[in-house]
């Protein structure tokens, strides 16, 4: 079963992966008991303090009907409250112990409110709330009549909704409830390969049905940035420390710069190289002293290049068309042999013989990086070998996303 709120292509987890793994018996006694008890309650519930609200839910829902137990004494536990007045989150699912702390998911209780009529946005709010908690892989949004399930790792909102009154009344509900939120699979990371599998089974889909493409999702791909005079733009990473150490201001314009024959998949082959990065019209010179020092021994060959850039600019524009929102950007070579895609923090720069995306995220560059979309890729190469870099372009354009 999947939801019924949404279309079935926005489920977090897709029903090829889980219907084969849900029971088909009806709700055992002792949950249906919990469960029913719960529903008649939730008038009164609805009349109580927050906190009082959010204790019931957590014994009631999290210890008694999914398994999960609090921490006790020197006893480990695998459901953890928090202070939502600091952190935002009222619990959190997971292994602790007096020695060691693993957050898998984080729940947020709304008490009687709509889940739909909640005035900021609860999924942006969990993103940036969790940033630096470490491992923390979901989030659990929750009111006192129903559960939604969301993934802090996808860049997608979709997920996963589960209503008490509905479980009453169709088994396959709280089958679906029981086995995604349950102690045991949770705990044991089999709800994460599950999802790891629907990505998976949700990509063979796409390759079949109509499917949102890497440009539509992300953007056209850019080509790398043409470089002339590399020996007065590129610098060591010793250099680039120097300049910073001597104003950190420097920091501004020096951007990690890759060639795409050291562009590999996961990683670069080398990486001590850093651009000078003054595009055409974007930068005042003057704003960078000891860079202006260390390009003014090139100034009379830069005078003399075609164009009509200053003489400390790069002799290209950059492109304004697409907004940058993350300083995250996946390379990949020009050269159809080198398939794999590299990720360069810090707004890093690429050579004229690789390509990139911008505004990337982890998402992306594991979905580019697995073994069926660099499948894919390979077949489309070979396939449209001789047509050169423009069909090569097209294909990455192209790839499900």
């Amino acid at each position: 079963m999947e939801n019924k709120h949404i279309r079935s292509s926005l489920s977090l987890f897709h029903t090829q992966v889980l219907d084969p793994l849900l029971s088909r018996e009806s709700i055992p006694p002792q949950s249906f008991s919990f469960l029913e008890q719960w529903v008649k309650d939730l008038s009164a519930l609805g009349k109580q303090p927050r906190k009082a609200q959010c204790d019931a839910f957590l014994q009631r829902i999290w210890v008694d009907l999914l398994g999960y137990a609090f921490p006790s004494g020197e006893k480990a536990g695998s459901l953890k409250k928090m202070d939502s007045e600091k952190t935002h989150f009222d619990a959190q699912l997971g292994h602790f112990s007096a020695t060691h702390s693993t957050s898998l998911a984080l729940i947020r209780f709304v008490g009687a409110e709509d889940l739909d009529a909640l005035a900021e946005d609860p999924v942006a709010l969990a993103r940036e709330q969790a940033k630096d908690i470490p491992d923390r892989r979901y989030f659990i949004l929750a009111s006192l009549s129903e559960t939604r399930l969301f993934s802090l790792v996808l860049k997608r909102n979709t997920y996963e909704r589960f209503r008490f009154s509905l479980m009453l009344e169709d088994p396959a509900e709280y089958h679906r409830f029981y086995l995604l939120l349950g102690a045991k699979n949770m705990l044991s990371g089999k709800m994460t390969q599950w999802l790891h599998e629907s990505i998976s089974a949700g990509l063979r889909d796409k390759l079949i049905h109509n499917h949102a493409t890497l440009k539509a999702v992300y953007g056209p791909l850019q080509s790398g940035v043409p470089v002339s005079f590399r020996e007065t733009f590129i610098v060591s990473k010793a250099t680039r420390d120097a300049l910073i150490n001597e104003d950190p201001r420097s920091a501004n314009i020096l951007k990690p710069f890759f060639d795409g024959h050291t562009l590999r998949k996961w990683h670069v082959d080398a990486y001590d190289q850093w651009l000078i990065y003054t595009p055409k019209g974007t930068v005042d010179i003057a704003d960078y002293p000891v860079i202006e020092r260390h390009l003014l021994p090139f100034r009379p060959r830069l005078e003399k290049r075609e164009g009509d850039q200053k003489w400390f600019e790069l002799a290209f524009e950059e492109d304004n068309d697409y907004e940058n929102v993350t300083d995250v950007r996946v390379g990949v070579s020009r050269d159809t042999a080198l398939t794999g895609f590299a990720l360069g923090m810090n707004g890093a720069q690429y050579w004229d013989d690789s390509y990139y995306v911008d505004n990337a995220d982890y998402f992306l560059f594991g979905l580019l990086n697995s073994t069926v979309l660099s499948r894919m890729l390979m077949m489309a190469s070979r396939q449209s070998a001789g047509e050169g870099d423009v069909a090569y372009h097209r294909h990455i354009e192209s790839l499900p996303i």
